[in-house]
């Protein structure tokens, strides 16, 4: 069940658009987060993004570990989330973008993201 499928990510960009210009924000260092629930029922119980600016990571190689690790923590930690959007019948829209200009280890990422689903939980 600690998978990552391709019906579990966030493609269309008409809804991309709209979880961002109507989504509510909030910041988990080094994580910036976008949300909005839906009523409607989606493929999974959350749909997400993960991106990395080319801002601050110039080489898409160092830009794919920091997404590749926000992906893997958000994998292993995302099943109390989806437990408590099943427990309210919703669908979630996340948005998270990595806001720091320094590559985290990976145990500052995974902590923070930890952080980041408590506080989506609380929102529910």
């Amino acid at each position: 069940m600690n998978r990552f499928r391709k019906n579990e990510h966030l493609c269309s960009k008409k809804q991309i658009e709209t979880l961002l210009t109507q989504g509510e924000w909030f910041f988990v260092f080094p994580l910036k987060i976008c949300y909005r629930f839906q009523t409607e029922t989606a493929a999974a119980p959350c749909l997400s993004v993960v991106a990395v600016p080319k801002r601050y990571f110039k080489k898409a190689v160092a830009r794919n570990l920091l997404k590749r690790r926000m992906r893997e923590s958000f994998r292993l930690h995302k099943h109390d989330l989806y437990a408590a959007l099943a427990a309210r019948n919703q669908s979630l829209y996340v948005f998270l973008q990595y806001a720091h200009e320094e590559a985290l280890p990976y145990a500052q990422i995974e902590n923070a993201m930890k952080k980041t689903l408590e506080k989506l939980i609380g929102y529910i």
